[in-house]
Parts: C-alpha cells; structure tokens; sequence
C-alpha cells in the first residue's frame, strides 16, 4: 500500500474470516443414503439440500429439528438464514390403503407421520351375497387383521389393507323331519309299541357353509308327563354351492305306547366369522301313538281292535263307527250291560234288564263318578266351567237352550210340561208340592189361592205373594189366618205397605199383626230392618289385583298362578264369579281357592303363538260369621 513520500511506504493488515455453521442431515431410522452437511457463513443464506436417504415402506415428507416432527419444520430447498448450527432429521410419512378385494365402496387412503398411530377408517365396502368381516394385510386373509375403525400404530410402514369377507346366511330349512317308536335306546326301526323315540330332523343353510348350526327340542304330552329328549349327534356336509346340511339326530324316552308327543324342534344358524343375527326356523314332530288295526290273542280268545289283545275280551280301543243296529241280547242273569271302564275300574253303564212282558225292557243307565248331560256344547262347557272332579257323585243337565221335562206322555194329547228356559225361570202347568211343607227359593215366587188368577203388575213388586180370594190385600212372606171374630185376616208378614198409628201409608214396612179394624201395625221400615238385619254389608264382590305377568309358548301350559284380593278383612271368600285373562285365545284350565284371600289359577295357550298374559279373577266374598 503506498502511503505518501518516497522510497518504501507499504504495511499490512489482517483481515478476520468469515463466522461459519454446520449443517448436518440425520436419516431418522433410514434404511439407506445419505445426505452430506453443509456450512452455512455469518450474513449469508444457505439452500438446504434434498434427501438422499431412503426408509423402506415410507416416503420421505420434510426435514425437521425434531426426530418426531415436533421441532421447527424444513422442506427440502428451503432456505436457512440463520448465524447457527443446524441438525436436520428427515420425517417420514406412511400410507394406509384400502382395496375392496372384489366388493365395491373402499374408503379413501390415510397418511400420517411415522410417529403418529392411524385410527382406520370404519366406512365398510360392501359385496353382494357375502358379509364383510375386518380387513387383513394380505388379500388372502393370511396376513395381520385390523378391525374396521382399529388403530394402525405408530412407526408401522405403508400398507395396502384387503377386506375380507364371509357368505351371508341367506335361509335355514328343515327338511322331512321324522319321530318314531323304538324299542330300545340304540334301536332306529320301528316298532308298533315302543316306549322310546328316534327323531331325524333334516336341516339346510344356504348361503354360508361356515355357519354354526344347532338345534334344541322340547317335548309336550297329550297327557300325562312329557318325555326326556337327549339330542345325540349332527351330520354336516358342505356342498359346491356352499350349502350346508346334514341331519340332527335325538332321543326320547318315557314315552308312553297310547299317548301322542309332540316335539317342538328348532334350527339356528349362526355366521360365527360375520356380524349377522342369527337365523331360526322352528318344526312340530309327532309322535303317534301305538295303532293296532286288530288284535288276537293267542289262543284266540281275545280280540282288540286298535290295542293289543291282553286279556280274554273283545276291545275296541280306537275311534268306531256302527253303520246298522248294535244289539245287546241278555244272558242268564237276564240283563245285558254296555259298560265305559277306565283304569281296570268298575266303570259307568248301560244295563237291559228283560221285561215281564210286551210292554218292552227296562234300562238303568248309572256311572261311579259325576254325570253331565246336555245337548249341543253344553256338557262339555259345564263340566270344565265347574271344574267338576270325575269322582264327583253328582248329576248335571246342561243345555245349550231350555231344558224341557215330559209327563203322562201315554196319552200324547194329555202330556204335561216342565220347562226351565235360558232365563233361569221355571215354567210349569200344575202343581209344585213340598212334602215337608217348606219350599225355598233363590228368585221370586208367588203364590196364589186357587183361582188361578194372579194379582195386576202394578199391585205387587216380587216375593212371595198371598192374596185372598177378593184379590184385594197383598202380603209379601206373610202367614195369613181367618179371624172368626171380626170376618177379616189376621197376618204377619211385610207388606207392600202398612199404616202407622196415624193412619199415614208406610210403603215397605214389617207388619207383626192386623187389628180388628185392619190397620197395620209398623215396626221397622224398610232402610231400618234392612241396617239391623246387617243385609248392607253381608256381601262383597271384589276383583283381585292382576297376577304376575305369564308368557306361554305355543301348545304351553302354566299351573302356578296365583291372584290375590284386598280388603277382604271380615270376609269369607264364598264363590267365583269370573276369571279373566288379559289376552285373547288363552284358555283357563282350572281354578281352586288357595286361602281366603288367594285363588290359584291354570292356564293353557292352545294358540300357535307365544302369549304374555295377567290373570284377574272377580269372587264373592260374605261376611265371617253368616251361615248358608
């Protein structure tokens, strides 16, 4: 440097370097490449360079001063200005993808950081005929599952995801299904008497051969108790069409040769590898009972029909039809009986005793137990309404109308009648005659001297009526004698009216004598005998809270039922006046009193469908104390 003057004027200086700064690039987990520093100087910008490493199964998304991307962000070319070190860790990013693997509707691909976990899409494609499962790595289902809205986790490479799928049940059949006696528990032919049942039962799901099939079966009785089923085994073949059959084998024993069963068997399958609802199918079996067309016995001095032939008699145990005369010829003893017998018992008959004469035999028709006789469904309806016991030693008479009773019928022309009509009422043309002189009666009665004629509708309001002969004064249970002092009545009853002292009309009065001048003499009116008698309280009838709810199956039965009343304290249950079930079609079997304040009640669902029912029952009740 020349500074001024002659000769050598020069001097030197020094110059600081530039301050400088490494940049380094770290591959973060990075299966191979490499990305070499860089030196950024003091003052001046620097251009961050690409990547140049690579990280299998992810793909390369920006660099960052934090190896899980939480640190401030670089792309690659950016540029740095800052007077400072930097380390740079590349951040990888990963893919999900979906593939439909022959269905339709795949939801859309997913990607994130490699650090961060990736909850799964739970959009579901869809496929005709088939039920989709989860989804799997390999499109083959041998690969790892994920649950549809699972969770992919962190670090875990990019990935093609292929959903996998199951055949739809799409019906549950049975086929012929079968029941049959056998004699044994291993046996499977057919015998007419056997006490056991082999039962088949056919079945097909279609759509689906990895279906799980079972099959349950209970047994009802037509009386008597229900066998015990034991199911045995199952076949199941898987056909091209991907169908699955087989059969399900059972048992029963128990089962009595003149009883019919029914077993109600049912059929479920269940795709157990897809979310489906199971599919049932249900089937009534019949087991028939034991039919003999006819029977001899050996020896041949016994002969059944429909039965075997056990004993020395001639059997019909089976449905007959008589098209012409049956005829019953007396023997020795001079009688010839039709007898119904049940159980080796005595039985019911019909016995023909000869007659003495032209005139014609003579018939005595009795039975052990109860009788009930009717016309139309009377007889039947009667005898399950009183819950009669067969042993009941009592006779019945039903009818669906009036009931008629014929006398002096030799001659036709002069035929008397005695007729109860559908209104309970009692309708006859001659006498009614008390032996011990005491007649009762439950409704009104009247009673008229023997001109015939009975009293105007206006003069009389029920009871039981006296009048005399001039029609003129009326007693209501009243004992009457002729006064041969005075020509007049003297009586004791209660009147339709009376008269008090004042000779003021008292309607409804109890009369204990008449004067000579026929006044009535009051004692008590008709609300004042009525309190005293205790008539006004005697008698409730109470409907009973509803039972707890009953659900019967088709064909069921329900013996436990139990209704029980409130405010009844003081009171005697008498009688039942209904019983009534909240559902249709529910029969009521039976009802007996459990206490006094509680009625036990049966109940059958003889419908082909389930039933949920309460039961409510309405009863008499009288008050403790008072004898009928």
């Amino acid at each position: 440097m020349q500074l001024g003057g002659s000769g050598d004027n020069s001097a030197t200086f020094t110059v600081p370097a530039l301050a400088s700064y490494a940049v380094t690039y770290n591959g973060n987990s990075s299966t191979s490449g490499s990305t070499a520093s860089q030196t950024k100087y003091y003052g001046q910008s620097l251009t961050l360079r690409g990547n140049g490493f690579t990280r299998t199964g992810y793909t390369f998304k920006r660099w960052n001063t934090n190896t899980s991307d939480t640190g401030t962000a670089y792309n690659a070319g950016a540029t740095y200005s800052s007077n400072a070190a930097l380390s740079l860790y590349a951040i990888w990013n990963r893919t999900v993808s979906y593939n439909a693997n022959n269905g339709t509707g795949a939801p859309a691909a997913q990607t994130a950081v490699s650090t961060s976990a990736i909850t799964l899409s739970t959009t579901k494609p869809t496929r005709s005929g088939w039920t989709f499962v989860n989804w799997n790595t390999a499109a083959n289902g041998s690969g790892t599952s994920y649950s549809s809205g699972g969770t992919y986790a962190a670090n875990n490479p990019t990935v093609t995801l292929y959903a996998q799928w199951a055949r739809a049940i799409s019906s549950v059949s049975i086929g012929n299904a079968s029941a049959i006696r056998v004699d044994d528990a291993e046996s499977t032919v057919e015998t007419d008497e056997g006490e056991f049942a082999y039962i088949q039962v056919p079945y097909s799901v279609t759509g689906s051969a990895a279906a799980n099939v079972t099959m349950g079966v209970t047994a009802i009785a037509d009386s008597g108790d229900a066998p015990t089923v034991t199911l045995v085994t199952y076949t199941a073949t898987k056909s091209a069409d991907n169908t699955l059959s087989g059969t399900f084998i059972a048992r029963a024993s128990g089962c009595d040769a003149n009883i019919r069963y029914i077993f109600n068997v049912t059929v479920t399958a269940e795709n157990t590898s897809a979310t489906q609802t199971a599919m049932t199918v249900t089937r009534k079996v019949v087991l028939a009972p034991a039919y003999f067309t006819m029977d001899v016995m050996a020896g041949g001095h016994g002969i059944a029909f429909g039965a075997p032939a056990v004993s020395d008699i001639f059997k019909v145990a089976m449905p007959a039809t008589f098209t012409d005369d049956v005829t019953l010829s007396a023997d020795d003893d001079n009688f010839a009986a039709l007898k119904f017998a049940s159980q080796n018992r005595t039985g019911d008959f019909i016995k023909l005793y000869g007659g003495p004469d032209a005139n014609g035999d003579g018939i005595v028709m009795g039975a052990g137990g109860a009788v009930v006789v009717g016309s139309g469904e009377s007889p039947e309806a009667l005898y399950d309404a009183l819950s009669l016991s067969p042993g009941a030693e009592a006779t019945h008479i039903a009818s669906d109308g009036s009931i008629y009773f014929w006398s002096n019928c030799n001659t036709i022309a002069n035929r008397k009648q005695m007729m109860l009509d559908t209104a309970g009422t009692l309708n006859n043309n001659g006498a009614i005659v008390s032996t011990n002189n005491t007649f009762y009666a439950d409704s009104t009665v009247a009673a008229f001297d023997r001109d015939g004629a009975a009293p105007s509708a206006d003069a009389w309001k029920g009871g039981l009526v006296i009048r005399d002969k001039d029609k003129e004064n009326f007693a209501q249970v009243a004992a009457v004698k002729r006064s041969s002092a005075n020509g007049g009545w003297n009586e004791v009853g209660i009147y339709p009216y009376a008269e008090n002292s004042s000779g003021t009309q008292i309607d409804n009065a109890l009369v204990l004598g008449v004067k000579s001048d026929g006044s009535r003499r009051v004692l008590l009116n008709q609300a004042a005998w009525l309190s005293a008698l205790g008539l006004n309280t005697l008698f409730k009838i109470v409907t009973s809270a509803a039972s707890a709810e009953i659900t019967l199956n088709a064909g069921a039965e329900n013996t436990g039922t139990t209704c029980s009343f409130t405010g009844t304290t003081g009171y005697k249950l008498a009688a039942v006046v209904s019983v009534q079930a909240s559902s249709k079609n529910v029969a009521i079997s039976n009802f007996w009193k459990r206490s006094e304040t509680q009625m036990g009640i049966s109940s059958y669902n003889p419908s082909s469908s389930q039933k949920k029912f309460t039961i409510t029952v309405t009863a008499l009740f009288i008050k403790d104390g008072f004898g009928i």
